[in-house]
């Protein structure tokens, strides 16, 4: 009985048949893991922005501001806005009832205590700057001896945005209608804060992974 073994030609087309599945194989494998990759960045990138825009909603709806103890409002002798937008790094008192494009906002909320002693008023300073999200604290204590209230010092900065992580430029901003605009104009709307940020991805697996976000706060202490 006579054995007949493979020819070269056969040998040589099984091989480029072997040879050309295992790519077509390897290729979806890469395929798919890039896409889980991309998934995965955009993802992280989604929890990440609205990570930060929590944390800056937060701190607007809690903000109290300081009414004063005479008149009980925020306009007294010793009166304190909940917030209000900043502009060349003070705060903006412009009259009109709608302020737009702001890169800052300041923050006020007070703590009360059971000991006057221990009440604090604390001022944020949130500022888009460069690709960072700055955020400065200072703490305030009310002197009975001056009647105004005392600065406690200055927190170190923080930079809400984590690391590998950036606000694209130009793109961070504060819009709304703030507490002194519609003391002034006497609007009958609720003063309000239009946050507005791209935040990108810079160990993104596919190039400039970002995500766009926006959101409307309003302080509780305008809410009916």
């Amino acid at each position: 009985m006579t054995q007949r073994g493979y020819t070269l030609i056969e040998v040589l087309v099984a091989s480029a048949l072997f040879v050309g599945v295992l790519v077509i194989v390897t290729s979806s494998f890469t395929s798919i893991n890039r896409i889980n990759e991309e998934i995965e960045d955009i993802r992280t990138t989604t929890q990440t922005a609205n990570f930060v825009m929590e944390t800056l909603a937060r701190e607007i709806r809690g903000a109290t501001g300081l009414r004063d103890s005479d008149t009980g409002t925020f306009t007294g002798a010793n009166g304190q806005f909940p917030y209000s937008f900043e502009l060349d790094g003070r705060p903006d008192t412009t009259s009109g009832d709608y302020v737009k494009d702001r890169v800052g906002l300041e923050t006020k909320k007070f703590i009360p205590n059971d000991n006057p002693d221990e009440e604090r008023l604390v001022r944020k300073s949130f500022r888009f700057q460069g690709d960072n999200l700055i955020v400065a604290t200072e703490n305030f204590k009310f002197d009975p001896v001056t009647g105004k209230l005392r600065s406690l010092g200055i927190e170190p900065l923080v930079n809400l945005i984590p690391p590998d992580f950036a606000i694209k430029a130009g793109t961070g901003k504060f819009s709304g209608m703030s507490p002194y605009a519609q003391t002034v104009s006497l609007n009958p709307a609720h003063p309000f804060v239009q946050i507005e940020f791209t935040l990108v991805n810079s160990l993104a697996s596919a190039p400039n992974s970002e995500y766009s976000i926006r959101t409307v706060v309003a302080s509780r202490e305008f809410l009916d």
